[in-house]
């Protein structure tokens, strides 16, 4: 990246995470915590990553109108 973009990159590990991605494509960009963080997918869908179980749950409590799902649960 340094030669081609003239910029650093720095890698950091997240260590393991629990991805749900959101249904509704006019989701609040601010709904991310310090147990989640909300990202976009290489297909521009959003996605949260979760630090564990009990963050989803948590985020699911308090906020039931997000629809969150698991592509793997789909098939």
């Amino acid at each position: 990246m340094r030669n081609e973009y003239n910029v650093e990159v720095l890698m950091e590990h997240m260590g393991s995470k629990i991805t749900r991605w959101a249904e509704d494509e006019k989701l609040d960009e601010n709904l991310h915590s310090s147990r989640s963080i909300l990202v976009k997918d290489r297909f521009d869908k959003y996605a949260f990553l979760f630090e564990n179980e009990f963050a989803l749950r948590w985020f699911q409590d308090k906020n039931p109108d997000v629809e969150l799902y698991n592509p793997m649960d789909l098939k």
